[in-house]
């Protein structure tokens, strides 16, 4: 697989622009981990849904991380067939690469700021950012009405509706915390419902969306791949269900669904992984890596749904089970293995794919990202799973520290000199 750099794309200087801002705003989601990591800054479990430094981590990494980057990739995949849905593609470009930005800065404005001013400043920013979000879902649904439909398209369609979904129960609670009113009657659960449409179907739909576009480029859509897709989205999708009305029992279907989805995916692209050069410098070892952790995120998740909701005693008084019982460090290492291992990777193959003609600048650096921001995970996983301080602490120091050579190298590659201008178009 060769890079193509963006040469010949439509919408370059918007892709080039949103890829720039995703970079700025996970710095700050970097800086909060290593520093959470080293524990010169600790997050109070208690308050998981509610600390501001950590919501502003949660979001900084998947809004302005992940979602901008997200958005780069949808007018690279779809931009060729855009046809007149073009000319909207600077307006959703501006209205998300500064909306999403504020709404990540008006959670970490909670430190120091009244929150009677900060839930008003979040429905604000949060209903901007929902905007951006409906307007990418519509733009490339009308662009791939122009194309033959792909799996990688498919799948990205697939994460917007679901992305959607999240952001609509995200933005209804900080409207609920702005008016101090009731917009959610007793029994519905709009956080568990947020979390689980964002962490455990949108990531992975869009992760495995890019492995298909990039491991399998030019496959066809077929039966299977459509399959794979839609019963990934259909498990996200009752998860979303389940955790809103507390009916957890469903964890059980959702698994089923997400399980078949996984296994047909590794059957599909298992070929295309393995002949991937580990070794050598280049995208597709990131790619095959994101590939890769999609069934081990997806093994993680089965293991916390059968061991603490499926199998778990209920609790007093004859409720549901108790979510405070899972251990912390299953729930880093659930979020870690979407967030670094699938998505993290998956994006930095994108860069490397945008910025190929300059692979020269800091050649040494394609290795330090590639194996510092894998073996930091697992290390970092493996400290928190046997509770080795020291292992937590070395670990997330190499990755984090790895991601901010990433994030710098590409920075310099995608605007620190003249981009080459005969590089082919990037096909779907």
């Amino acid at each position: 697989m060769q890079g193509v750099g963006l040469g010949a794309t439509p919408f370059r200087a918007e892709i080039r622009a949103l890829f720039t801002v995703a970079m700025a705003v996970f710095v700050v989601t970097v800086v909060i981990g290593i520093l959470n990591g080293l524990d010169l800054v600790s997050f109070d479990r208690a308050d998981l849904f509610g600390g501001n430094t950590l919501m502003t981590h949660v979001h900084a990494g998947t809004l302005g991380w992940i979602t901008l980057s997200v958005f780069a990739a949808c007018l690279w995949l779809f931009g060729e067939s855009a046809g007149a849905a073009g000319s909207w593609v600077r307006p959703l470009a501006w209205l998300s690469g500064v909306g999403i930005p504020l709404y990540v800065a008006a959670f970490y404005a909670g430190v120091a700021v009244d929150l009677n001013v900060v839930y008003p400043l979040r429905a604000i920013t949060g209903t901007v950012v929902l905007a951006a979000m409906l307007g990418f879902l519509w733009w490339c649904w009308r662009a791939s009405r122009g194309a033959p439909m792909t799996t990688a398209r498919f799948a990205f369609l697939g994460g917007l509706v679901t992305v959607v979904i999240g952001a609509i129960f995200g933005v209804l609670l900080q409207v609920q915390y702005a008016t101090k009113g009731t917009l959610f009657p007793g029994g519905v659960d709009p956080i568990g419902a947020h979390v689980t449409a964002m962490a455990f179907s949108y990531l992975v739909l869009v992760g495995m969306g890019i492995a298909e576009w990039r491991l399998m480029p030019g496959a066809t859509f077929t039966r299977w791949a459509a399959a794979q897709v839609v019963l990934l989205f259909l498990g996200g999708l009752i998860l979303v269900v389940a955790s809103l009305i507390g009916m957890l029992q469903l964890a059980g279907l959702n698994l089923l669904f997400e399980v078949a989805a996984t296994v047909i995916f590794v059957a599909r692209l298992w070929p295309a992984i393995a002949r991937a050069a580990w070794l050598a410098a280049g995208s597709a070892r990131h790619f095959a890596a994101s590939a890769i952790f999609v069934p081990i995120d997806i093994l993680i998740l089965a293991y916390l749904l059968v061991v603490y909701v499926i199998m778990a005693e209920p609790t007093e008084g004859g409720g549901g089970p108790d979510l405070a019982s899972i251990p912390a460090w299953l729930i880093f290492a659930l979020d870690h293995a979407v967030f670094i291992g699938v998505l993290t990777n998956a994006i930095f193959g994108l860069f490397g794919e945008a910025t190929h003609g300059r692979a020269a600048f800091w050649s040494w650096a394609d290795h330090v990202i590639f194996w510092g921001v894998n073996i930091g995970l697992i290390g970092f996983v493996a400290g928190l799973a046997t509770e080795t301080v020291v292992l937590k602490q070395v670990f997330s120091a190499i990755m984090g520290v790895s991601i901010l050579v990433g994030l710098l190298t590409y920075a310099v590659r995608f605007w620190g000199g003249r981009e080459e201008a005969t590089s082919p178009a990037w096909g779907p």
